[in-house]
């Protein structure tokens, strides 16, 4: 079981892309986006932090608002608290 990511700004012609976090894993998982966007604004929210429990899945979505648009995007992952058993 795994976590998967997908990001992709091409995914229609109606100029929207995705930032897609599906957690498989057996744990929750805390990760920050850092966007840097030029010419696409974030569409559906106010935040870009993932929270997710196990088999949980997020969406960013990202419409362009300029015919010409370049990103960055840097992963923040917040490490989560571990059990007794798992420190020994």
């Amino acid at each position: 079981m795994d976590v998967y990511k997908v990001t992709d700004l091409n995914a229609s012609k109606a100029w929207l892309g995705f930032v897609y976090l599906k957690n498989e894993s057996g744990y929750d998982v805390k990760q920050d986006i850092n966007l840097k966007l030029k010419g696409l604004e974030i569409f559906n929210r106010d935040n870009t932090k993932f929270r997710l429990s196990s088999g949980e899945d997020d969406i960013i979505i990202l419409i362009r608002v300029d015919g010409s648009c370049s990103y960055s995007i840097g992963y923040s992952n917040i490490p989560r608290d571990l059990s007794e058993a798992e420190m020994i």
